[in-house]
């Protein structure tokens, strides 16, 4: 009797872990087929392109700084991209995915993305991110200027409050 009891639980054990092999299965495929891990790149590229058209705009600035500053750029998203690539974080997504997401809502949305539906959104997708993208460069190059004054003001006050503290001589 007591080999059936432990027969059962190791089935038990061994089922539960293919189970939630399956489930994160699913979550991948999802997100492969959202097309997530080729938006993360492309929001890459778009971010490089949108600050390197911000400082490009930069009248204030001379030639020489402006591919200081868009060089120095790149070397942070490259920095930032070995932690937060794909590769780097796929196993993270997959976690928080398969925590938040039961098999049948997860098997309902793959069902979509593979649907014609389905496949138009994610088609349309860069498109509509290349837009939002844009709206909000847009948006922060009128609010650039008030945003160097806030920086300059700022930066005087900083500089006004370290004077008043200083000790007099």
């Amino acid at each position: 009797m007591k080999w059936k009891t432990m027969l059962c639980l190791a089935m038990m054990i061994v089922s539960t872990g293919l189970f939630a092999g399956n489930k994160e299965k699913l979550v991948e495929e999802m997100l492969v087929l959202s097309g997530i891990p080729d938006r993360l790149n492309q929001v890459t590229s778009q971010v490089i392109k949108v600050q390197t058209d911000v400082i490009s705009q930069q009248s204030d600035l001379s030639p020489e700084r402006k591919q200081q500053i868009i060089a120095f750029q790149k070397q942070v998203m490259s920095k930032v991209m070995a932690t937060l690539g794909w590769d780097k974080i796929k196993n993270d997504y997959i976690k928080i995915y398969s925590e938040v997401y039961t098999e049948d809502e997860l098997n309902a949305v793959i069902a979509f993305m593979k649907s014609p539906a389905g496949r138009k959104m994610r088609e349309k997708s860069p498109q509509l991110m290349e837009k939002a993208m844009r709206l909000a460069q847009r948006k922060m190059q009128t609010l650039l200027p008030e945003l160097q004054q806030m920086e300059r003001d700022f930066a005087a006050r900083t500089k006004a409050s370290k004077k008043a503290a200083a000790p007099q001589q």
